[in-house]
């Protein structure tokens, strides 16, 4: 299948990035000298028509400024614009999608929340063998996938966390690198365990009575770390909700 990417910025050129090789693929962005890819390029949206996919990535600001030009008849046209909803996403036409994921989608390793609107079995297929290159994928009601933002932009949250946790390590005579290798092993670790075994089934199996764990959970506890994290994801998440 043939893929456009039109406003191939951060975003679009992770998406890009796992497209390629699977489809293919042109981008599309006004100034093609910022697009780090290897794949077509182009500056005009105009080559967009007549692709089976069209992926939208543009700035939700940007996309209303140029609705004029994002018009489509047999293409299946997918949003990854954060506020853009389906009604507001026909002005480009009939077969429309909106979808949410994080940048790892590059690596295929994200989660995709995605609803649709008249879309055949044909351009469901369609759909989905572009979808599934970024990594797991469920169809969900829209206001879900506009809630689903926040955990795009939680990649930044964690990043920050993973940088605190290096920095911990260094406070303890840990050299730079060994520290940040470190933070990343507990991190990926974490995940495989509460996946095994819930979250709270991983504190029971690390935290031992009067350990090291249990005074490490406590100051967690009283800086208030979980709300913390909960809250920037909230409130991330609250902005497109309407």
């Amino acid at each position: 299948m043939k893929v456009a990417i039109v406003g191939c910025g951060k975003l679009g050129s992770a998406l890009a990035r796992a497209l390629i090789g699977k489809h293919e693929v042109i981008a599309i962005r006004r100034n093609t000298s910022k697009i780090e890819l290897e794949c077509e390029k182009s500056s005009s949206v105009e080559d967009a028509r007549g692709c089976d996919v069209v992926i939208l990535t543009l700035k939700p600001d940007v996309f209303r400024r140029l609705t004029g030009e994002l018009k489509f008849r047999d293409e299946v046209v997918v949003s990854f614009m954060a506020g853009i909803s389906l009604k507001e996403l026909e002005v480009c036409g009939k077969k429309v999608a909106k979808a949410m994921t994080s940048l790892s989608a590059e690596f295929g390793s994200s989660f995709v929340t995605y609803c649709c609107r008249n879309l055949g079995e044909e351009d469901r297929e369609k759909l989905l063998s572009v979808l599934k290159c970024f990594g797991k994928v469920m169809e969900v009601e829209e206001k879900i996938v506009d809630a689903s933002i926040a955990f795009s932009s939680s990649v930044a949250f964690i990043a920050r966390l993973i940088g605190a946790a290096s920095f911990a390590g260094v406070r303890l005579g840990i050299g730079s690198d060994v520290a940040k290798a470190l933070a990343l092993s507990a991190f990926s670790d974490s995940i495989r365990l509460v996946e095994r075994n819930g979250v709270e089934g991983v504190v029971e199996r690390v935290a031992t009575p009067a350990g090291a764990t249990v005074e490490g959970l406590a100051k967690m506890m009283e800086c208030k770390a979980e709300w913390c994290l909960q809250e920037a994801i909230y409130v991330a998440g609250r902005k497109f909700l309407k």
